[in-house]
């Protein structure tokens, strides 16, 4: 009795597939996650002034040290030179992720500080996160505009008010 128990469930059950993945499919979400995960290595320095014969390390190891860090890092310019009235941002590249989310966390002393007042930190964002924030600064900044009394401010790609 048991045993045709046991045959009436294998013969009732129906076999079970895995879904077939195809190998372009798979080679972009690696792709995607391999430049993620470098990506969130990486931090963006903004209105750090450009100079003839600069030496960009020493210029953003001063930028860390004002908010407490000493992080050993690889720094480039990105884009051409135009002009000298627009500065390029700096790619900040970092050992690792954590190090990354620690000075973007310490980041709001340097409004406090006279030398890099006008220095923004960013993290490094793909085009569709770009695009993202775009759209949501530009519904808070309505949102600003329409209740001028509140103050705005963005959370983990939310709005907020206070």
């Amino acid at each position: 009795e048991e045993i045709k128990t046991y045959s009436a469930i294998v013969s009732n059950s129906q076999t079970v597939t895995a879904p077939v993945i195809c190998p372009e499919a798979l080679k972009n979400v690696v792709k995607t996650v391999v430049a993620e995960e470098d990506r969130s290595r990486n931090l963006l320095v903004f209105g750090l002034p450009e100079e003839e014969q600069e030496e960009l390390e020493v210029r953003i190891g001063e930028v860390l040290e004002e908010i407490g860090q000493k992080p050993k890092v690889e720094v480039v310019r990105l884009g051409k030179k135009k002009t000298s009235t627009c500065t390029r941002p700096v790619k900040v590249c970092l050992t690792s992720s954590l190090i990354v989310h620690q000075v973007l966390a310490n980041a709001r002393k340097l409004r406090q500080s006279a030398k890099f007042k006008t220095v923004f930190l960013s993290p490094d964002r793909s085009l569709e996160q770009r695009e993202a924030r775009k759209e949501l600064i530009a519904s808070m900044r309505a949102k600003a505009l329409a209740e001028p009394d509140k103050k705005f401010y963005i959370k983990e790609g939310q709005i907020f008010s206070c």
